[in-house]
């Protein structure tokens, strides 16, 4: 087992639960209140969250002082979240796995406390009904369900899945989506730059609205739209760039003083550069560190939309066999 996996058992043994190696993820009961622990992030293993289905026997629901207090009086929980009949717990970052052991441990008993001073019974997460469950890992979410929704729910992951398959791609769509939603990102870099900054949170942007845009107007988003969605990106990297520079031109080169407009500068930025108005080293080296941010910025979103592609049509019940109900 990694590191992680021997920690997780360690931790999964101290606390009572059990430990699910395939999906990384702890789970069992705790006071009757069944429950999963995960890492929300791989990258934060020891930052984990606790997630139980669980209703008021009046209807009622947490009011935003009563999860104030709670979460001030617990030192390692940052937040508490009522969804429908599911409660998350959030958990602090703990340095090591004594701290974590003892944080897990601590949590468990005040969240399952404060369930039962608030008449707060376990149930379905799903139809919010009291009895037998089972934990599950859908899509990238956590559920408790009986098995009536279990079936409920692979049915509509099925369904959901048919219906995606037989969705046309609109290729031509797509990449005008991709063209407005790169241009945020194109905006993003021309402001950041003419702050003086170049950074990673315009690749983020640009990858994130040019891959939104693809999927919108394009219908679904797919392999190729990727390549093309990146392609567009690279682009755009290079289109904001000549901007910036162009704006250096007609604004601090004495572009506008001799009577240049500001696309004028634009179509010169080559001529400025062969000329040694714009050193073509600085030029270089400005282009190139914003790839490299750019990229550093949208790889990473990339991989996280495929792997929540891929995610949204599994359904994997916890401590048991998974079963891939269809990929979206």
């Amino acid at each position: 087992m990694s590191k992680r996996s021997d920690n997780y058992a360690a931790l999964a043994a101290a606390v009572g639960l059990r430990y699910d190696e395939a999906n990384n993820v702890l789970y069992g009961q705790k006071d009757g209140y069944d429950i999963i622990i995960y890492a929300e992030n791989a990258s934060y293993p020891n930052m984990l969250t606790i997630h139980t289905s669980a209703k008021s026997t009046d209807g009622a629901i947490l009011n935003k002082d009563t999860i104030k207090t709670f979460v001030k009086e617990n030192k390692p929980i940052t937040r508490l979240v009522q969804k429908n009949n599911n409660i998350i717990i959030y958990l602090k970052n703990q340095t090591n796995l004594e701290k974590l052991e003892q944080a897990v441990a601590d949590s468990l008993s005040a969240m399952s406390a404060f369930l039962r001073n608030n008449a707060f019974v376990p149930c379905c997460g799903y139809c919010g009904q009291t009895g037998q469950v089972s934990a599950y890992i859908v899509g990238s979410g956590c559920w408790h369900l009986c098995a009536d929704c279990e079936a409920q729910m692979r049915s509509n992951i099925s369904m959901a899945a048919q219906q995606h398959a037989q969705k046309k791609e609109n290729l031509v769509g797509g990449i005008v989506g991709a063209l407005l939603g790169s241009l945020i990102g194109a905006a993003c870099i021309l402001l950041l730059s003419q702050l003086g900054y170049i950074a990673a949170l315009s690749g983020v942007l640009m990858a994130v609205a040019a891959l939104k845009g693809y999927e919108i107007l394009g219908g679904k988003l797919t392999k190729k739209g990727i390549v093309i969605t990146s392609i567009i990106m690279l682009f755009m990297t290079y289109f904001g760039d000549r901007l910036d520079w162009a704006i250096i031109l007609y604004r601090d080169a004495g572009g506008a003083e001799v009577g240049y407009t500001f696309f004028e500068c634009y179509r010169m930025v080559f001529t400025a550069i062969s000329e040694g108005i714009i050193d073509l080293s600085s030029y270089l080296t400005n282009l190139m560190m914003l790839y490299v941010f750019v990229l550093i910025g949208a790889i990473p979103t990339i991989v996280s939309k495929v792997k929540e592609k891929k995610a949204a049509g599994n359904m994997v019940k916890i401590g048991g066999y998974g079963m891939r109900d269809g990929e979206l």
